[in-house]
């Protein structure tokens, strides 16, 4: 199930690549080297190591892939949760 984290490495670096397109100040708190061929390299990686593990270890890919998606609805009910109790007016004061 490692694998699954390899897909938000990804993501993440892939995130970090559209955030410096789409900025209009230029990022002065860090620079990548080799950018932006590294960050690119690294994202395909990422997506060859998972895509190898679907493909050799289909079962377990979708075990982990499971354990991933199970996570959205717990995310979108502690979310829902988490804006009513802001909409609420707060009975301590």
């Amino acid at each position: 199930m490692i694998f699954t984290a390899w897909i938000f490495y990804g993501l993440t670096v892939a995130g970090v690549i559209l955030l410096r397109r789409r900025s209009i100040a230029p990022l002065a708190g860090f620079r990548t080297p080799g950018y932006p061929w590294v960050p690119i390299a690294f994202v395909l990686a990422a997506a060859g190591i998972t895509l190898s593990t679907v493909l050799s270890d289909p079962l377990h890919a979708a075990y982990g892939i499971a354990l991933v998606l199970i996570g959205v609805p717990l995310y979108l009910l502690f979310q829902r949760n988490r804006e009513k109790s802001t909409a609420e007016p707060n009975s301590e004061q």
